[in-house]
């Protein structure tokens, strides 16, 4: 039986020449399957001389770059048309995946159907990054996490060891993200969806050898609206929720939309108080940190509410789009708002309070407008 190890690149070619061999040494039955995306600085003519010296090295060429999400989709299938398949690794090529955690992570597959090296498990840990990087990183783990609900320590990681028989059984359709965001949709299709049993082993994730980072404004968009995609699939499982989803609970069809639009509200407004008074009085969490949370978490409730109750749209295939324009109208509610209770107080002198009530009802009237056409 055959393991693959599938690097992908993209102006990879001084790192490349490295680990190839490094590999090699460690592990040499292994076969090596490099996806490059017509790299411009000629990585696969590298990959070419490699396999010349060690014929178990392999080339993937893509004509134009589409991500990393992309790249191991095309290499699973290309891998996966071989019969003889025991385990498929993923790592970087930049040598922030040391290959002597190979050998360690094959043996863990024994027990498992998935490994995962990890940096936030005991004897994890990164190499020379800067505290904002560390912190960033380590803390922005939770989010997809918790979101996710799988109880991976590090979701972003993208060194990992799969058994062919689960391997055979991924829907990548289930799997959109084409980024690093991949790595998280991967893990929950593999955990959740289709049952696989996990183990995390302690890697120190190494500073780049060569070259600059791939991160780009799309990526890191990708990577905050996934474990919220991710979250509403979890959603959609539950079996009281899916119920509801699916009109299955034919007491939620008995409101008209405007009463259920008031009712979703009161409960995200309910939220944002609850929240505030206990992150604030219970765990003595500054006052404005709390009403930064509370509000975060007002929206996410209101917005799931409204989408999945209020106007019935249970879509996911837009959500983000659906969330984007959910947040940007949150945001012209405020300033219409503020601008409303100002020129009530100011111009036409009435309390501060009856012009709070009177922007309320404007600012509500506006918003179920523009929420009508945003979950249509």
């Amino acid at each position: 039986m055959k393991d693959f190890i599938l690097i992908p690149t993209y102006n990879e070619r001084e790192n490349i020449s490295i680990i190839i061999p490094e590999l090699m040494d460690l592990v040499p039955e292994a076969n090596i399957l490099v996806i490059d995306d017509s790299s411009p600085d000629g990585t696969a003519d590298v990959v070419k001389e490699l396999s010349l010296k060690y014929p178990n090295v392999h080339l993937l060429s893509r004509k134009k770059k589409k991500g990393l999400g992309a790249a191991y989709k095309d290499a699973f299938k290309k891998v996966l048309e071989n019969n003889d398949v025991r385990y498929i690794i993923t790592m970087d090529a930049d040598g922030s995946h040391h290959p002597s955690y190979v050998p360690e992570i094959i043996k863990l597959m024994k027990n498992s159907n998935l490994v995962l090296g990890s940096r936030y498990i005991k004897g994890g840990g990164v190499e020379s990054w800067e505290l904002w990087r560390l912190l960033l990183s380590k803390y922005g783990n939770i989010y997809p996490r918790l979101a996710s609900g799988l109880g991976v320590r590090d979701m972003t990681s993208g060194f990992t060891c799969l058994d062919s028989d689960t391997a055979r059984k991924i829907d990548f359709e289930k799997i959109g993200a084409s980024g690093y965001a991949y790595l998280m949709e991967f893990k929950f299709h593999i955990i959740n969806d289709l049952g696989a049993k996990f183990s995390e082993y302690p890697i120190i994730f190494r500073s780049r050898r060569e070259g600059e980072s791939k991160m780009s404004s799309h990526i890191i968009l990708e990577g905050l609206k996934t474990p919220f995609k991710l979250f509403l699939r979890r959603l959609t499982k539950l079996p009281l929720v899916g119920s509801v989803l699916n009109h299955s609970t034919s007491g939620f069809k008995d409101f008209g939309m405007p009463f259920r639009y008031l009712i979703s509200g009161i409960v995200a407004a309910t939220t944002n108080f609850g929240v505030l008074f206990i992150l604030t009085e219970i765990f003595s969490l500054w006052y404005i940190s709390s009403s930064i949370l509370s509000f975060v978490a007002s929206l996410f409730v209101s917005f799931l509410l409204q989408k999945f109750w209020t106007f019935r749209n249970h879509a996911l295939d837009k959500v983000h789009h659906q969330a984007f324009f959910y947040i940007l109208t949150i945001t012209l509610s405020l300033g219409v708002n503020t601008g409303v209770i100002f020129v009530l107080v100011e111009y036409l002198e009435l309390w501060y309070m009856l012009s709070a009530v009177i922007a309320g009802v404007v600012i509500s009237v506006m918003n179920f407008i523009f929420y009508k056409k945003i979950f249509r």
